[in-house]
């Protein structure tokens, strides 16, 4: 695969899409079961960085992300924020 190319592997046809209008240069790409976004002119920590932004926003995932020769990674959906309940678990200290 040619420098400064990366491909993402995501679960669904519309994550896909919604991944490549993240970069300024994407294609899509799939044999019917795995769908593909190949991502050109950025370094594979730049689109690690940018796919995991994207994740945090849209909650879509887990993809897959490659530079086709040395480095894989398997990015996973950040687990949603509990809210904090107003209720102490303890009793307020002694002043």
């Amino acid at each position: 695969m040619p420098a400064n190319v990366v491909k993402a592997l995501v679960p669904t046809a519309i994550a896909a899409v919604l991944l490549s209008q993240e970069f300024p240069v994407a294609n899509l790409d799939t044999d019917g079961t795995l769908f593909t976004v190949v991502i050109y002119g950025v370094s594979y920590s730049d689109a690690i960085a940018r796919i995991s932004g994207w994740m945090s926003r849209s909650h879509i995932g887990p993809v897959l992300v490659t530079d086709g020769e040395t480095s894989e990674r398997l990015l996973s959906v950040p687990a949603a924020r509990r809210p904090r309940s107003a209720r102490r678990l303890y009793p307020p200290s002694p002043a």
